[in-house]
């Protein structure tokens, strides 16, 4: 697969685009001016104690304190059984974990935690607008090829490393030279990697632990610790391997800052980085930027002519398949089978460009025949293959749907470059000017059926007049031409649902 890096940056935001086979498949976004906060290290200060909930709020000194479940606290993960091997190699899994039923455990979250306690936390998930941070006591710090845990005592394998014999190598290595009191996760670009490679990158992440603890034990709660690397350098740190082409970069300073960045760790890929000079801005050149507005949209068109449509819900994402208009050539069967052969792709590809996670439902179109459904989930898993995400996808259940989770690792693509309208409030409908015009007629009759109000003025946008004009008919009609004297002003620059009554 032919995979190139895009990189476009101003002095308002940074955006890299991943290109496999020359289609967009994910895309990162960085306001400079409002930067991610997931992995970020602070010192902060306990301030409620939940038992009932068996988590606490913690003030790290954002607008919203962050919330920190049992599950997330070192002393109570030692009482679990050793952790499985991981499925993704960021070390988001240990610092992060879905809320398990914790009833089994005696212990409560208050024997953990004391009100007004310092404690060193880790965002693992954003600030969402109502809800503060999620943070983690479970610390993890990734490098290059190694993730420390220095809280847990743990070796695990990227599962993506699949030799058995490899997988032996890196763990011997790896008992040999980690910290005594550190756990470690072995990254899949580990693969083929000798010690000195591996033993750098351990002592890196041992010295930022160490400037961590010391920070900590000098600050005043709360306070940051250690912020993560900026999103360009956590990309070419993430993706950057034998497999990316070329890494295109539009701006001299990023492009020097890159080749440094990557000389310390992988100095035989420096020369697949590259100063993008053409005239044309690059994002234009390459056709990202009419791909990201199709991923703004609610449909996405199939090649054969059918779509699917996407919605985000508070709970979960819901996608919808259809035949829209492609009819097919043999029989109706198969015609769905094929839309929902090529809807299985390009979910796929648009989960992934979206930045969509945690609960996904998916309609495809109903099949009569058992392996057509078997092969449309095979298509799915292998469409998800290249998603470096933790994705469990279930088969068709009885109602005919599939369900999938995936870990949710950054913002979406809607809530980064998209804001709730204001005039419908992230409804997205507004009232029918029918509707609005029927609640205006109330209002004016309630108001002269009172005694002295018969001259009146009605401020509303122009798509309404025809609409009031016939309320006011009626109006007249039952309070008479002398007690009924309202007139109308339009005002195209009032908002649609919004109006105003005046008595003259």
């Amino acid at each position: 697969m032919d995979k190139l890096i895009i990189v476009n940056s101003t002095d308002l935001f940074t955006r890299i685009a991943l290109l496999e086979n020359n289609e967009l498949a994910e895309l990162y976004i960085e306001n400079l001016n409002r930067r991610r906060l997931s992995g970020n290290i602070y010192c902060g200060i306990v301030t409620k104690i939940l038992p009932g909930m068996q988590a606490a709020f913690v003030d790290i000194g954002l607008e919203k304190d962050a919330f920190l479940y049992i599950q997330d606290i070192t002393s109570f993960r030692d009482l679990e059984s050793p952790l499985e091997d991981e499925d993704e190699d960021n070390g988001s899994h240990y610092i992060n974990q879905t809320h398990p039923e914790i009833t089994h455990y005696e212990m409560s979250i208050d024997q953990l935690l004391k009100l007004g306690q310092k404690i060193i936390v880790q965002i693992t998930r954003e600030p969402m607008e109502m809800k503060g941070a999620r943070v983690s006591t479970n610390i993890a710090l990734p490098g290059r090829y190694l993730v420390i845990l220095p809280t847990l005592f743990h070796i695990g394998i990227s599962k993506r490393i699949r030799s058995a014999e490899e997988r032996n190598r890196l763990r011997v290595l790896v008992e040999k030279i980690k910290p005594n009191a550190s756990g470690v996760i072995v990254r899949t670009v580990a693969e083929g990697c000798d010690e000195e490679d591996l033993r750098a990158d351990i002592q890196n992440l041992n010295m930022a632990w160490l400037k961590i603890q010391s920070a900590s034990q000098k600050c005043k709660p709360p306070s940051l610790l250690h912020r993560d690397l900026d999103a360009l350098f956590r990309v070419i740190r993430d993706l950057f391997d034998d497999t990316i082409k070329r890494v295109l970069i539009d701006t001299e300073s990023d492009f020097m800052q890159c080749k440094e960045f990557v000389s310390r760790f992988a100095p035989s890929l420096i020369n697949r980085i590259e100063l993008y000079t053409a005239r044309d801005p690059i994002f234009d050149h390459y056709n990202i930027t009419g791909e990201i507005e199709k991923a703004l949209q609610r449909k996405v068109w199939l090649p054969s002519g059918g779509y699917i449509v996407i919605d985000q819900t508070e709970a979960m994402v819901v996608i919808d398949v259809n035949t829209g208009r492609f009819v097919g050539t043999e029989n109706l069967e198969d015609t769905v089978y094929k839309t929902n052969l090529e809807a299985a792709d390009i979910i796929a590809r648009q989960i992934r460009l979206r930045g969509l996670g945690g609960i996904i439902v998916m309609d495809f179109i109903d099949m009569e025949k058992q392996e057509h459904r078997e092969e449309v989930i095979r298509r799915l898993q292998l469409a998800f293959e290249c998603d470096k995400g933790r994705v469990n996808i279930s088969p068709f259940t009885p109602m005919g749907l599939v369900e999938m989770t995936r870990k949710r690792t950054k913002r979406t693509l809607q809530r980064t470059l998209l804001q709730q309208c204001p005039t419908c409030s992230g409804s997205g409908h507004i009232k029918h000017p029918q509707t609005i015009a029927f609640q205006l007629y109330s209002e004016l009759k309630d108001i002269l059926s009172r005694p002295g109000y018969h001259s009146l003025q009605v401020k509303a946008h122009p798509s309404l007049k025809p609409f009031i004009d016939e309320r006011i008919e009626k109006l007249r009609s039952l309070f008479g031409i002398r007690c009924c004297n309202i007139s109308v002003m339009l005002d195209p620059n009032i908002q649609i649902e919004t109006y105003r009554i005046f008595r003259l």
